[in-house]
């Protein structure tokens, strides 16, 4: 996953996210990201670049939503 410059288009950093990172929200100040392969739910530190947590929920994941400081996710499939 790429962090870019929005006047310039250039690639800032990047962060590791998993495999096909499908989701991304914030909520506060960490990241949340899902992939659709490792169905992982990771947590990003973005001032370090680190992923803080990984929770692995083992279904095939989709987008991420966030409101009332809650967290949702989408799943696809049992």
């Amino acid at each position: 996953m790429w962090e870019l410059d929005p006047a310039s288009g250039l690639v800032q950093r990047t962060f590791r996210a998993g495999q096909l990172p499908v989701g991304l929200v914030f909520l506060a100040d960490p990241l949340w990201v899902t992939t659709q392969v490792d169905g992982e739910l990771r947590r990003i530190d973005v001032r370090s670049g680190e992923t803080e947590s990984v929770l692995p929920l083992g279904h095939r994941l989709g987008d991420l939503a966030a409101a009332n400081r809650r967290l949702f996710v989408a799943v696809r499939g049992p």
